[in-house]
């Protein structure tokens, strides 16, 4: 555990991006791999930790690729 205040907050921010980048990854994936009727029961980050592993490996790679595309947008370069 971090005593020095700076130290948590880079912590913060690294968990933070983590959740954000798995997010975009499993909105991604959740967009390609799972049925149109089941869309709307998984989230994201559910389908990136527990869907991801019974995908093509085809579509995982779509999937991150669409996510690196959105981030960049995001960031501006």
């Amino acid at each position: 555990m971090s005593k020095k205040e700076e130290r948590m907050e880079k912590l913060i921010a690294i968990g933070l991006i983590t959740y954000s980048i798995g997010l975009l990854i499993g909105e991604e994936l959740r967009k390609l791999g799972i049925s149109e009727k089941n869309r709307k029961q998984y989230s994201g980050l559910y389908v990136l930790l527990y869907k991801a592993n019974k995908m093509k490996e085809e579509i995982i790679e779509l999937g991150i690729k669409m996510a690196y595309e959105v981030l960049l947008s995001l960031v501006g370069t």
